[in-house]
């Protein structure tokens, strides 16, 4: 019996440990969350903000037309090769004349990924502005205050985290 009982104690104490263990890896992760959230936005703007840069030069050296094709790695592999065409503005600025869904396939088009950042879906606010110039905002929104904006008539980037 005194075995049986000593058995027990050291599962007992194994289970607390491992379950103390569990909890400050929980603590751990909730108290860098907001970091890693930022850490993860701050990265896609970055890959957005180059690949818009890339298209706009990529105009600028072939005659500023109307769409331009840049050719890009495939996923995965180290020789295979695809084009990208991309519809530009005026401006030569990513951008589309569809009355709907533009930014969401802007993203789409210059990003290649699905609309989600650390697997949290995006949510795209777009505003389209009516000057001479016509042209959008896109708002690619995370939560409430971390977000990336994209302006098609100047190419602005900005990232709110």
């Amino acid at each position: 019996m005194a075995n049986n009982s000593v058995t027990q104690i050291k599962l007992l104490l194994i289970a607390t440990i491992i379950l103390i263990l569990m909890s400050c890896f929980w603590l751990y992760l909730n108290k860098n969350q907001d970091d890693l959230a930022k850490t993860a936005m701050a990265s896609t703007a970055a890959q957005f903000t180059s690949k818009v840069l890339l298209i706009h030069s990529q105009w600028m050296m072939t005659g500023k037309p109307e769409h331009v094709v840049i050719k890009q790695r495939q996923p995965g592999s180290n020789s295979d090769y695809q084009q990208l065409i991309v519809k530009v503005n005026k401006f030569g600025w990513p951008d589309l004349q569809i009355e709907h869904d533009a930014c969401q396939r802007i993203w789409q088009r210059i990003l290649g990924v699905d609309m989600k950042i650390l697997n949290k879906p995006i949510i795209v606010i777009e505003r389209r502005i009516n000057t001479k110039h016509k042209s959008r905002v896109c708002r690619y929104q995370f939560d409430e205050r971390k977000y990336i904006e994209y302006h098609s008539l100047n190419g602005k980037i900005i990232n709110k985290n």
